[in-house]
């Protein structure tokens, strides 16, 4: 959620690097083979930078669509990637729910990512 909000409103602050080591912080936590989010990252922030345009001063119901088509689209690539690493199909289960609960909470996590916006242009 972090990197699609900011690679749209704030794109200087989301440089690989830092999208990078947020994937590695996913992977590390999560339990997933190190690198996979990391690389499913990256890849969000390049459809999310080349289509923001489209994105940019749209309502908020834009941007959760925008989310919609991006989130499913992601996990699908991660369940894909850990599949292979694991050499079979994983359950998709877990990663059903985790789309649910993650699509559930964007516009909590979107409404804080629009506060901290805001103070980052109050101190600029």
């Amino acid at each position: 959620m972090v990197v699609y909000y900011w690679s749209i409103y704030q794109p200087d602050l989301m440089s690989h690097i830092v999208v990078f080591s947020i994937g590695l912080l996913v992977d590390t936590f999560s339990g997933t083979p190190i690198g996979v989010y990391a690389l499913v990252l990256l890849v969000v922030q390049g459809v999310v930078v080349a289509h923001r345009r489209f994105l940019l001063g749209k309502s908020f119901w834009a941007l959760w669509l925008g989310f919609l088509l991006v989130a499913p689209s992601a996990l699908i690539l991660s369940w894909l990637i850990i599949s292979a690493l694991a050499g079979s199909l994983v359950a998709p289960l877990a990663m059903l729910f985790q789309l649910l609960a993650t699509v559930a909470v964007f516009p909590w996590v979107a409404w804080l990512l629009l506060l901290s916006q805001r103070r980052i242009h109050v101190m600029r």
